[in-house]
C-alpha cells in the first residue's frame, strides 16, 4: 500500500509528494546552472511543500511528521542560503562565501544523520 504510513483523512498525500519532487526536478533540470531563479523556486516549492505538510498533517506517527519538519526546514533554509551566495557572490568576500557553505554542508549533514 502506497498510503500505509498516513492517517485515514490524507490518503492522497502521497501525490503532494511527488508533486513536490516532480516540481523540484523540473526546476533543477530545466534552469541552466548559476540562475538567480533557481534557489528562489526551490525555496517556493519547499515552503509550499511545508504548508501543505503542516495543513494536513498526513503522516501516522510522530517521529516521521518529525523528520519531514526538519527535512523541508533544511530545503528551506538552504534555498535561502544559496539564493544569497549566488546573488552576492561578486559582493561577499571569500571568507564569507565559504561560511554560507559550511553552514549549507552542515546544516544537510545533520538532516541526514538525523534520518540514520
Amino acid at each position: 500500500r502506497v498510503h500505509g504510513g498516513f492517517r485515514e483523512h490524507a490518503w492522497w498525500f502521497e501525490g503532494v509528494i511527488s508533486l513536490r519532487r516532480l516540481a523540484l526536478a523540473v526546476v533543477t533540470s530545466f534552469l541552466p546552472v548559476g540562475s538567480l531563479l533557481l534557489a528562489p523556486l526551490v525555496g517556493l516549492v519547499a515552503l509550499a511543500a511545508l504548508l501543505a505538510h503542516t495543513a494536513v498533517v498526513p503522516f501516522r506517527t510522530r517521529v516521521v511528521h518529525l523528520l519531514e519538519y526538519v527535512a523541508l526546514g533544511a530545503l528551506s533554509v538552504s534555498a535561502l542560503l544559496l539564493s544569497a551566495v549566488v546573488a552576492s557572490t561578486e559582493q561577499q568576500s571569500e571568507s564569507a562565501t565559504r561560511a554560507a557553505r559550511g553552514v549549507f554542508v552542515s546544516l544537510n549533514v545533520l538532516v541526514l544523520l538525523a534520518f540514520i
